[in-house]
């Protein structure tokens, strides 16, 4: 069409936290991206013990044999099926045993049929790791060959930082890194963002891994809206979409993802889901669109998706909202995510909206913070490095503005997570109701409420 602006690399991630999906379910999706002009799939689920927590030891053959069956039927389907390896949580990067291993993982993979093997270090802690990281993929690049793309540690965001300033210096050029955008979960991207993104990192190829609708951080809920907020035309070499725990519900907004890698320019995102509603629902369309808006008669609805949805794999993921019917909208979009009500006084989202910060964003796995201002009764009589959560879960920041009294700060850039203003009182906290505290965190919390209430 004309003013078509669309991504030559175009796909789906498999790689939450969770428990990865089944071979049929990775079969039907192979099949779904083929019939949706997605021609990439980057499988690299989090809690296979192979990719990430054991990834010395070698796949079982009978995962490799099913991974050559994934192989062959992405090739069927137009796909090209690619594996990575995620080491960062215990690899020396200078010790050839671990160097050797990692190439044999590699090589395995290959030899079951991934098109390519990528090298992820995403959500690790961070230090001083990007020379060995560079001088581990350089290597890697040069044992291997390309292509090669790299997760970098520091993987969201538009800043430069002496970590990216190493990595735009001494990793190879033609070596590829992975950006999500702004955020880790980007509400919105724009050119300048990716522009500014790839300028941080040297310049080189960037391909764009946008954390929709992916819901590990929340998996209580279902992102079945379209994507929205992305400009035509990013900066970028790929785009690929991450998708749900849930694999059959992830194709409703996967399908609008389809459409906006195909044709950036021409994409509408209602027009994209009512044709993506229609393509899944088939002689149930209208109930499907109940369900996933909450408009309508959902008991209905629901009762007609469990009996006839044509789509199997999405009844069966979504059984525990369909049998849980309250009439909610589950119609997800981008956008400031809908939390149970904080104590009086005390917020941890849309702190923007709500006037209290210049600019706010999350860090997923960031479980502990330093207390600056110990002698605060916000500090709950803790001082220096405190754990406050444990498990997956977004730790929130933001840009105060002047007047507040900063209480604790995160570990990695010192930005503020706990701070409050005194007239009227009002305390930004650093999580949630999806994460669970530790019993500092607690403490933290029933502070912040008290002093608010004050």
């Amino acid at each position: 069409m004309a003013g078509e602006v669309s991504y030559a690399v175009r796909g789906m991630i498999e790689a939450f936290y969770g428990p990865p999906w089944s071979h049929r379910e990775r079969l039907d999706m192979l099949a779904f991206c083929g019939r949706e002009g997605l021609n990439t799939y980057l499988l690299a689920p989090k809690d296979d013990p192979f990719h990430r927590e054991d990834w010395r030891t070698p796949y079982p053959p009978a995962d490799v044999r099913r991974l050559g069956e994934l192989a062959a039927a992405a090739r069927l389907n137009g796909v090209e099926l690619i594996c990575a390896v995620a080491p960062g949580l215990s690899i020396s990067y200078s010790s050839d045993d671990d160097f050797r291993a990692l190439v044999a993982k590699a090589e395995q993979l290959r030899f079951a049929g991934a098109a390519s093997v990528q090298l992820l270090f995403d959500d690790i802690p961070e230090g001083e790791i990007a020379a060995g990281q560079a001088a581990l993929c350089n290597r890697f690049l040069r044992e291997l060959g390309g292509p090669l793309v790299v997760c970098p540690t520091e993987y969201a965001g538009t800043h430069t930082s002496p970590y990216r300033d190493v990595l735009a210096a001494e990793l190879e050029p033609e070596i590829a890194v992975y950006w999500t955008g702004p955020e880790v979960v980007s509400t919105a991207i724009t050119r300048e963002d990716s522009e500014a993104a790839r300028a941080a990192f040297g310049g080189r190829a960037l391909w764009l891994w946008d954390n929709y609708p992916v819901n590990d951080f929340e998996p209580s809920r279902l992102f079945l809206g379209p994507l929205t907020a992305r400009e035509p035309d990013l900066d970028v070499d790929a785009y690929l979409a991450a998708a749900m725990i849930q694999a059959g519900p992830s194709k409703l907004a996967l399908a609008t993802a389809a459409d906006y890698a195909r044709d950036s320019s021409g994409y509408d995102p209602e027009q994209s889901f009512e044709r993506a509603v229609r393509n899944l629902g088939g002689h149930v369309a209208s109930a499907l669109r109940v369900f996933a808006t909450g408009e309508g008669d959902v008991p209905e609805a629901t009762r007609l998706l469990i009996e006839e949805l044509p789509d199997s794999f999405f009844v069966d993921a979504a059984r525990p909202w369909l049998d849980a019917v309250d009439g909610r909208p589950r119609y997800e979009k981008l956008g400031p995510r809908e939390l149970p009500a904080p104590p009086p006084g005390v917020a941890w989202d849309a702190l923007v909206e709500r006037g209290w910060a210049k600019s706010e964003g999350h860090v997923f796995l960031d479980d502990a913070i330093e207390i600056v201002a110990p002698e605060h009764p916000l500090a709950a009589g803790l001082a220096g490095l405190v754990r406050v959560y444990r498990g997956p879960a977004w730790l929130r920041y933001a840009e105060p503005l002047p007047e507040a009294v900063v209480i604790a700060r995160d570990l990695k850039r010192g930005r503020p997570v706990l701070f409050a203003y005194e007239s009227p009182r009002r305390v930004s906290f650093f999580v949630g109701p999806d994460a669970e505290l530790t019993p500092e965190g607690r403490a933290l919390l029933r502070a912040a409420a008290d002093w608010a209430a004050a």
